[in-house]
């Protein structure tokens, strides 16, 4: 009986130690997946401020042509 209690317990420490060791790689991973969530969220906003700034862009150029095409239709 002492001899299947102890095999027993032998296994269920392998198993406690191969979760352990699954879990320590999961959080590692989750880590991993942490600081690349934050580098995305970062370049995302500056591309957000990159696009804002190419529209009010287009709009100012948008404006000016507007600008010499009514210049050009005046001076005919």
């Amino acid at each position: 009986m002492d001899a299947t209690l102890l095999k027993k317990i032998e296994k269920l420490t392998l198993y406690n130690s191969q979760l352990e060791k699954a879990n320590r790689q999961q959080q590692q991973k989750r880590q991993t997946l942490r600081i690349a969530n934050s580098q995305l969220t970062e370049k995302v906003q500056v591309l957000e401020a990159q696009q804002q700034q190419s529209q009010q862009e287009l709009r100012a150029i948008q404006q000016l042509l507007q600008k010499v095409l009514k210049n050009q239709e005046g001076s005919k």
